[in-house]
C-alpha cells in the first residue's frame, strides 16, 4: 500500500510540475524555477549535514551536496523528511523545466 501512495504522490508531482507553466503567466516561469532550486539546495544541504551527523559547515554540507548527493547512503540519513523534499523538489523542478520548454514552444 506504501509504494501505491509513493507511486501516486510522485505522479501527481510530475503532473503538476508538466501542467503549472500553463496556468501561470509566462514572466513567472524563471522566478518558480529558481524558487526551486533554491528550495532543493537547502533541502539537500540538511540532508547532507544530517548524513555527517551535522559536523559540517553550511558551505561545506553544500558542496558535499552538489558534488556526492549525501555522503552516504540514503538510509543512513537522519533526516529523512530533509532528503524526502529534497527528492519531490527534483522530481517538480525537473517536470516544470520540461513543461515549460513545451509551454514556449507552443
Amino acid at each position: 500500500m506504501k509504494n501505491k501512495r509513493l507511486f501516486f504522490t510522485q505522479v501527481t508531482i510530475a503532473v503538476t510540475g508538466l501542467v503549472t507553466p500553463w496556468l501561470v503567466p509566462q514572466a513567472w516561469l524563471s522566478y518558480i524555477l529558481v524558487t526551486c532550486l533554491v528550495l532543493g539546495l537547502v533541502w539537500g544541504v540538511l540532508a547532507a549535514i544530517s548524513a555527517r551527523g551535522g559536523d559540517l559547515s553550511p558551505g561545506l554540507g553544500a558542496l558535499s551536496w552538489l558534488v556526492l548527493g549525501t555522503e552516504k547512503p540514503a538510509a543512513e540519513v537522519a533526516d529523512t523528511r530533509a532528503l524526502t523534499l529534497f527528492w519531490i523538489t527534483v522530481l517538480y523542478a525537473g517536470s516544470f523545466s520540461v513543461g515549460a520548454f513545451a509551454a514556449v514552444l507552443a
